[in-house]
């Protein structure tokens, strides 16, 4: 059995697994020692970059200037930053202010391009609502026509079914009543 043990958690499973982690040791049930593992053991990045420090990309993206200018200000010892043992650069983000000031939160991430496409993409949105509600003013102007078109017609009509009823009421009002002998 070995005495010692690394702190990765693939490790601590591969000890576990071997019957040889400390944990284990601690605990009759391998579930109970698991359990322990998840709880003590903190979620580990998938990158080993350090969270205060930045990137030649991040940096980029927080002051809206490409990795090269970035890297040429660290070049000509405008801006200081050091490597990791990847080959990284590290930049401290108030160093790296210091020099450029950040990217505003009105300004979006610094793109112009992209600031001038939304732009036009807004543009061409408001050009074409704008027709779209001249087409429905015009529709509804042209049903607002066709229904006064229709009430005066309905007018019409209404008026002269009147006349016809009154015509005919009087017409009966003024004949003379036929005597019965003619009915056979």
């Amino acid at each position: 059995m070995r005495k010692w043990f690394t702190f990765t958690p693939q490790a601590w499973f591969r000890d576990l697994a071997r019957g040889c982690c400390p944990v284990a040791s601690l605990h009759a049930n391998p579930l109970t020692a698991v359990i322990t593992l998840l709880t003590v053991l903190k979620p580990q990045k998938l990158t080993d970059e350090d969270p205060m420090f930045y990137t030649l990309g991040t940096a980029a993206k927080a002051t809206g200037k490409t990795k090269t200018a970035i890297a040429e200000a660290i070049k000509k010892s405008r801006l200081s930053a050091v490597k990791d043992e990847l080959g990284r650069y590290q930049i401290d983000p108030a160093e790296l202010h210091r020099v450029y000031p950040p990217v505003s939160k009105k300004d979006g991430n610094g793109d112009p391009q992209q600031g001038q496409d939304k732009t036009l993409e807004f543009t061409s949105k408001i050009m074409m609502l704008e027709m779209q509600v001249k087409a429905a003013g015009e529709l509804k102007d042209q049903i607002a026509a066709e229904r006064d078109d229709l009430r005066a017609e309905r007018d019409h009509w209404r008026r002269q079914a009147i006349a016809l009823l009154t015509s005919q009421q009087e017409a009966k009002a003024t004949a003379s009543p036929r005597p019965w002998w003619r009915f056979f």
